[in-house]
């Protein structure tokens, strides 16, 4: 997979956890126990990034029909000179010598923005981490736009996928601000 860093074919990852889901882009950084994935999202427009455990990874398809026509998406995009949805940031690079799961949670709780997270139990996620420290964290959970305030302890070894950076994270994010929610 580190051969596909940085390169621009695009690829599909296919989680565990349901074999019939998969997740379109460009691979970004790969690190001792994940990968963080630039996504595609249906139009071929960059959509936010994810983060899956290496361990959780079911696996890579480098060809398939559904591949080929997003890349005709994304090549129309970029002609257009659209390649990225409103607001998001297609240019980050992260550390492959770093624990990203650490890393991205350490920062969405020190700027309070929105993540999902999937555990390993198959639980998704939608909300903010806080007070992250000793490999554990706790997370706010949001619910039809209700902020659990008191939030419920994890650990980061049970977090499986991590996606941020995305409009519907940046959109619940923004509602939560003006209501002051956040």
């Amino acid at each position: 997979m580190q051969q596909l860093v940085g390169k621009e074919p695009l690829v599909a990852l296919v989680p565990k956890h349901n074999r019939e889901l998969f997740f379109v882009g460009r691979i970004n950084t790969v690190t001792a126990d994940g990968v963080i994935m630039n996504l595609l999202d249906m139009t071929g427009q960059f959509g936010g990034y994810t983060l899956m455990r290496l361990s959780e990874l079911h696996e890579i398809v480098l060809k398939s029909d559904y591949l080929q026509t997003m890349r005709l998406f994304a090549l129309l995009n970029r002609a257009r000179q659209q390649p990225i949805q409103p607001v998001l940031n297609d240019e980050r690079l992260f550390d492959a010598t770093v624990d990203q799961f650490g890393a991205r949670i350490s920062q969405a709780a020190a700027f309070r923005t929105i993540i999902r997270l999937k555990l390993h139990d198959g639980t998704d996620l939608l909300g903010f981490p806080s007070q992250v420290g000793g490999q554990r964290f706790i997370f706010h959970e949001i619910d039809d736009q209700q902020v659990d305030q008191v939030g419920q302890v994890y650990r980061l070894a049970d977090v499986d996928e991590v996606a941020f950076g995305y409009l519907d994270a940046y959109l619940v994010e923004r509602q939560l601000r003006v209501e002051g929610d956040l």
